[in-house]
This record gives C-alpha cells, structure tokens and sequence, in this order.
C-alpha cells in the first residue's frame, strides 16, 4: 500500500511538471493565443498586436495552425500600414512635379498632412512589421528633404508671390520659414517696400512683424518709409504739422528714428553784462551758425542758405539779470569764550573727604587687631587680616587721588553776542527774443523765451571763530562770499535745452498746446 502511494505521487508530480512546461510551448493550457484570436476577431487588431509583441516568444515558438494565423494578421497588417506610408509617399512626389507654384503648394499643404497624420498614427505603434518599419523611414527621410526644399525655395518664392498679396505668403506656404538675413534678399523687399503705399506697408507688418521683419532687421527701415508715406500722403508743409503726424505715428507702433526737416539755430552773442556773463556751449541735436552782430535775418534769408533746413530759429539772447532778494532778517544769540577763570576745584574737597574717611576706617582697624592680641581662633584672626589689607589698599588709593587732583582749575568765560542771518533767494535769467522762419510755408513767427537759474539759501554772517556752535552753523548756511560769487560766475547754458524752451513756446503760440 505505502509502495502505491508513493507511485501516485511521482505520477502527479510529472503531471504537474508537464503542465507547467505546456504554455512555453503553445500547449492546449495557454490563454494567449487564444486572447490574440478573440481580439482579431472582434476587430481590435491594435490590442493583439501589443499582446504580440509583450509575448513575441511565446507566439514565436507557436506550430502550425496557430503560427500561421498569428503571421497572416501581423504580415496584413503590416502591409496596410506599409500602403498607407507608402501613398504619403507618393502624394510627397505628386507635389513635386506640380509645374504651377499655387497647385504645387496646394499639394504639398495636403501631402504634408497626409505625412503627419501617417507618421504620428504608424510611428507610436507596436510590433512594427518591415514594411512599416522601412516606410516610416523613408517617409520622415522624404519629409525632411521635401521641406529642407521648401525652405531654401521660400525667399524666391516669396518675391514672385508678392509682399502684399492677399492673403499673404505665409498662409499659403506649406512649411513655416526660418528666414535668414541674405543681403541681396533684403536688399529687392527693402526695394518693394519703398514703392509701397501705407496701406501696403501696414499690411506687411501684421504679415511679417514676428518673423521675416525681424530676421531681416527691416524695422527701421519700414517705420521710416511709412511715416515718410504718411507725410507726402499728407500733403503737410508746416514742420509743426510733421512733428506732430510724427509722434501720432510713433504712439502707434511706427517710431522713425530718420528725420530729414532739418533744424537750423542761427545765433547772435549774448549781449554783454556788466554783472555776470551769459555763456552758451553748441548744440548737438540740430544744426548751428553764429551770425554776425550787424547780420539781420532778412539778409541771412536773402543768401539761400534757409533752404537747406525746415526751420531756421533765430535767437538773440539778451544781457543776463541777476536778482537777489533777502527776508527773514534776524539776529541769532549766541556766546563765544572770552577768556578762563581760576576756581577752587570741587573735586579736591571730595578727594580730601574721601582720605580722611580711608584714613578713619583704617585706624579703626588697626586698633581692633591690636586688642585682640593672640586671643583670637583662626577664623577671627583671617577677617581680620583681610580687613585690615582692605582698609590699608583704600587708603593707598585715596591718598594717590588727592594728589593727582588739582587744587586749582581753570574754566571758560562764555560772553554772549549775537550774529547776523537771513534768507536769500537768487536768480539769474536770461530773455531770448527769437524769430522762427518755417521755409516749407514761408511763415515767420515771433516770440521770446527764458532761461532761468535760481537758488534759496540760507546766509549767516558774523559768526565767531570761538563760538562753539560755529562749526555746525557753518554747514547747513552760505557766507555772504558765496551770494557774491553765485552772481558773478557766469551762467552756463547749452543750445539744445535752449532749444527745448524756444519750441515749447513756438508750439503754443503756432497750435496753441
């Protein structure tokens, strides 16, 4: 009976081997085929795939039926997707032997398309077959080549199709362009450009403003041809008038760094002054002549030489003027040193105070280590050693404070005076006649201008040397050398911000704002 048993467990052991080793080899236990056919049946070819290619050994190792069913879907399916790389390829080709730019564009649009969509649905799949695998290739090989084509084509192409054209070039191209800045490309748009109308310049710049425009560095360029547009479409004479159409078109998005109206200063020498001097240095924003004392601007008109500029600014500063007006007069009470008197130094007395106390306590002391004699314990006999060098190193310090003490001190006699201070508010200025002669409409407009330069200070004179406050009172005031000086030093002064002040009042007196 034992021996029986014993054979009945051997038999289910192999049993169980046997079964276990039975999927690897496609035995009648697997499920994955099985899961493979019911998915192909039901039409879910992707899922079966995906399960080929998570057990490729098993189905590798399948025999006969089941090996070629699992072929036959896998190589069909590879062959469909193999046709549909293989018809973007060839739609790639059809677009290219188009002859007319539009038609071949219009294909290659499509083509481009139909590649994407055959690239990124083919590209994610599983278990690709060969023929998906070398037509996936070649289409992405023949896609790069197509748009490296495009590409290289696209400033012709652009040329040809027109800068204005509507709609414009980028909508119909089929690949987005990295334009590179090529002298002689830029060079042909900057010549369409300067034949365009603004509308056509307008329109070019929401086309291109994000793209070719900046790669080719054509901004500038464009913001001055539309402004220069605007101003001949205008019809404007007057500078005034083209200023301002100027800064409209700026506060729009067409800032044109080129100006060709021309300014002229033309100036006479400060009259002179016999209080300070008037000096002006050159300008270097617009042009500049100093004109003879006797020139006149007719006479200056008369030579020709106004038609060279848009306006010509005559000015003829006047001598400087210098005010100086003082308030708040006061007298500020002070005091100085006047000298020193010899007192009784209150500090000796203390010092003297101190030693007789030291000296007191000290004899205390003595006295009581004398009366103790030797009937004392050892503790009594330590405090009183310790008080005893207490009392003696009190006196020895008492005695040395009293004699580095002086008997005698001197102090400061402080007599009180007062000093002078006021407020003090400066100017200089300077009036400018000018005459301004507008050669596009032959109008003159006349008028005057000032310069100004002020200062309030605060001055004090009379400030003692030995007043102790002299130093603080100094830096927060002015002598009254310095209210001298600051009317006699020359006013300094600069053409351009002259200028500044003489077109601010033109402007009001042309256009009224």
């Amino acid at each position: 009976m034992e021996e029986m048993g014993m054979n009945r467990f051997i038999k289910v052991v192999a049993l169980l081997t046997v079964f276990t080793a039975l999927p690897t080899q496609g035995g009648i236990f697997s499920s994955r085929f099985d899961n493979f056919e019911e998915l192909v049946k039901a039409g879910k070819t992707e899922d079966a795939a995906a399960l080929y290619a998570k057990e490729t050994p098993y189905f590798a190792n399948l025999k006969d039926e089941k090996r070629k069913f699992v072929d036959s879907v896998m190589a069909e399916r590879d062959q469909r997707y193999g046709r549909q790389l293989s018809e973007a390829s060839v739609s790639l080709m059809i677009a290219e032997a188009e002859t007319g730019w539009m038609p071949r564009w219009q294909q290659f649009r499509k083509s481009f398309e139909q590649a994407r969509i055959a690239i990124s649905g083919i590209g994610g799949l599983s278990a690709p077959g060969p023929l998906m695998t070398s037509g996936l290739a070649s289409l992405k090989a023949s896609v790069e080549r197509k748009t490296q084509a495009l590409q290289s084509e696209a400033s012709q192409s652009l040329l040809e199709y027109g800068l204005f054209t509507d709609p414009p070039f980028p909508a119909l191209y089929p690949v987005a362009v990295k334009w590179v800045n090529e002298p002689r490309f830029a060079a042909r748009i900057e010549e369409q450009l300067a034949k365009a109308s603004p509308e056509q310049l307008a329109r070019f710049k929401k086309a291109y403003g994000k793209t070719l425009i900046p790669a080719l560095g054509l901004a500038p360029k464009l913001a001055e041809l539309y402004v220069d547009s605007r101003l001949r479409e205008s019809g404007a004479r007057s500078y005034l008038v083209k200023r301002l159409i100027r800064e409209r078109l700026a506060k729009e998005g067409w800032p044109s760094a080129a100006n060709n109206d021309r300014v002229l200063l033309a100036a006479w020498p400060p009259a002179k002054s016999d209080v300070s001097e008037y000096v002006v240095a050159p300008p270097a924003k617009v042009d500049y002549q100093l004109l003879e004392a006797e020139q006149t601007p007719e006479a200056f008109i008369a030579t020709g030489a106004a038609s060279k500029y848009a306006l010509v600014v005559f000015l003829r500063p006047q001598a400087i003027r210098v005010e100086s007006n003082e308030s708040n007069k006061r007298q500020v009470n002070s005091q100085y040193q006047s000298g020193t008197r010899r007192i009784a130094n209150p500090d000796y007395a203390q010092a003297q105070a101190e030693l007789r106390e030291a000296e007191s306590q000290d004899a205390q002391i003595t006295q009581m280590v004398n009366n103790a004699g030797n009937n004392q314990n050892m503790v009594s006999a330590m405090i009183l050693a310790t008080s005893a060098a207490t009392a003696a190193n009190r006196l020895s310090n008492a005695r040395q404070a009293l004699q580095n003490t002086p008997q005698i001190i001197e102090e400061p006699v402080m007599t009180p005076y007062a000093y002078s201070a006021k407020t003090v508010a400066l100017k200089q200025s300077v009036k400018i006649p000018y005459a301004i002669y507008d050669t596009g409409t032959g109008n003159v407009v006349i008028g005057s201008a000032e310069r100004t330069w002020s200062e309030t200070i605060a001055v004090t004179d009379g400030v003692r040397d030995d007043d102790p406050t002299q130093a603080s009172v100094l830096k927060s005031t002015k002598s009254p050398k310095y209210v001298e000086s600051w009317i006699s030093l020359p006013a300094k002064d600069q053409y351009d911000a002259v200028w500044e002040t003489v077109f601010s009042d033109y402007r009001k007196k042309s256009l009224g704002i």
